[in-house]
């Protein structure tokens, strides 16, 4: 197994909407030390053929670029594993609607990738269901959301038992 982590500042902004303004009182405008950073991790486990990503704090798109960028040139990586994308603990959201638009343009998994995010905030549940089904319309059809870390594993690992 793998594994990876990075972080990045962001700051405080009072909106909530959708198009180019804040998601969720988060802006890169006014810059608050690392604590309200987003460290983001992942271990690959080639057994389970699985990618496993956590999230916490504020989830930027800095942030998700960069871990993004080292997956992919992570030599344990294989497009067709499948994701467990962990936002459970991420506190607020610094990503526009434009962002999560421009995010789901292109993958670095397969299309017959199993993708599960777990998201718990209502606006984290609702920022991953808008990915996923941006993805779904680029023939990704194997992306869930769920509330649960257990709920997310138990559908990822479910395709592995049948195989």
């Amino acid at each position: 197994m793998r594994s990876f982590e990075a972080s990045e500042a962001t700051g405080k902004c009072e909106s909530f909407a959708v198009g180019r303004q804040r998601w969720n009182g988060y802006s890169k405008r006014n810059r608050r030390p690392k604590e309200d950073s987003m460290p983001a991790s992942y271990v690959i486990d080639k057994k389970s053929r699985l990618v496993m990503g956590t999230a916490t704090g504020v989830l930027t798109l800095d942030e998700v670029l960069a871990s993004r960028r080292q997956l992919m040139r992570d030599p344990d990586f294989d497009p067709t594993f499948s994701q467990l994308g962990d936002l459970s603990t991420v506190s607020s959201i610094d990503l526009t609607a434009d962002e999560v638009r421009m995010l789901a343009e292109t993958s670095p998994f397969s299309l017959a990738s199993r993708r599960a995010f777990v998201g718990e905030r209502p606006e984290v549940y609702g920022l991953a269901r808008m990915y996923s089904i941006l993805r779904g319309l680029r023939g990704d059809q194997e992306i869930r959301v769920f509330r649960s870390r257990e709920a997310a594993l138990e559908w990822l690992l479910e395709k592995h038992k049948a195989a």
